[in-house]
């Protein structure tokens, strides 16, 4: 998906949301199991959107999107260590 679009549609902004919601969850110093376990407890949310949400976490979890949050806050908010 286009990074300049503006995500007007479910379909669109899904993905976004679990990207965010996995680099949230990280920031929080989450384990997968705790994060798995807060996922289960929103019956509305559709596995699929849960499965997203986990899989960007362990992404963000390897390190790379994790390091680019914390480079691109540190321009942000300088005293971000």
């Amino acid at each position: 998906m286009e990074r300049s679009k503006v995500a007007t549609q479910e379909h669109e902004r899904n993905p976004l949301r679990a990207e965010l919601d996995g680099i949230i969850a990280n920031l929080y110093g989450l384990t997968e199991a705790e994060f798995a376990y807060i996922l289960s407890t929103f019956p509305i949310v559709p596995q699929a959107q849960k499965e997203a949400a986990l899989k960007a976490f362990k992404e963000v979890g390897n390190g790379e999107i994790r390091d680019y949050v914390f480079f691109t806050f540190s321009f942000i908010y300088p005293t971000i260590k």
